[in-house]
């Protein structure tokens, strides 16, 4: 499932909700279409009307409050993300969750230097329940090393071990993350909110009348239909623990 795809196809999404086409249109001959069409937008259903007045669906509407309340980040699978930034003084750097694998490192000594491949042995994804940390594993030259001798001394160990600012200016990581396919917390938060919009979306007196192209509208705002609990559940499901460790 890519980044941009509907978490859960129309059949599964009308099985789950607590509205049927009756509930919103009433009697009208065409109920059932434009009980689609409002659930999984004009493209979907008449995918021939013109761009300019399709609408998207209550479906992509839920999908994009669930990435709102995620940092905007998608949760779909991207299979070659590609991250550009500057490292701080720390061993371990945030990519975005949930991580599947690392393809690449690149870095810069300098902003005007041409990008270098880091070695793989030179970096791990962090597997300790924060599946979004890069790791260096290396230690600065001059330090023990990693494995070298037969006691440890923690403090000096970390005090020795290099960061990705000691090693970078510039870091360009190309990975693969997102879920594929959506887990099903996520898929029940979605029906969650669009049965809150359709509850929402049916008490406005001018909803029944509105066209298609009028959804957007009468459609319901953000703060209205994101309650506390459903925050909760987003957080609680795309927030691992210690993901904002560093090392």
């Amino acid at each position: 499932m890519a980044a941009g795809d509907p978490y859960q196809p129309l059949e599964r999404l009308r099985e789950r909700i607590e509205h049927t086409p009756e509930d919103i249109f009433g009697d009208e001959p065409n109920a059932e279409a434009r009980f689609d069409r409002l659930l999984y937008g004009t493209a979907a259903t008449d995918p021939d009307a013109p761009e300019s007045g399709a609408w998207i669906g209550l479906e992509a509407e839920a999908r994009g409050i669930i990435q709102t309340l995620n940092g905007d980040q998608p949760l779909g699978k991207e299979p070659a993300r590609v991250d550009t930034f500057r490292p701080d003084y720390d061993a371990a750097t945030t990519l975005v969750y949930p991580v599947q694998s690392v393809e690449s490192v690149e870095y810069k000594h300098s902003l005007g230097d041409d990008y270098s491949t880091l070695d793989p042995d030179r970096y791990a994804l962090d597997r300790r329940g924060n599946a979004h940390l890069l790791v260096l594993e290396h230690f600065r030259r001059g330090g023990r090393g990693a494995r070298g001798g037969t006691r440890r001394n923690t403090l000096a160990d970390n005090a020795n071990r290099a960061t990705w600012r000691d090693l970078a200016a510039e870091l360009k990581v190309t990975y693969e993350r997102g879920f594929d396919p959506i887990p099903a917390d996520i898929k029940s938060v979605q029906v969650s909110i669009v049965n809150r919009m359709l509850r929402l979306m049916r008490a406005e007196q001018s909803f029944a009348a509105a066209s298609p192209e009028e959804f957007q509208g009468v459609s319901p705002e953000f703060d209205r239909v994101v309650t506390e609990d459903i925050r909760q559940r987003v957080a609680d499901f795309t927030s691992p623990g210690g993901a904002t460790m560093t090392m």
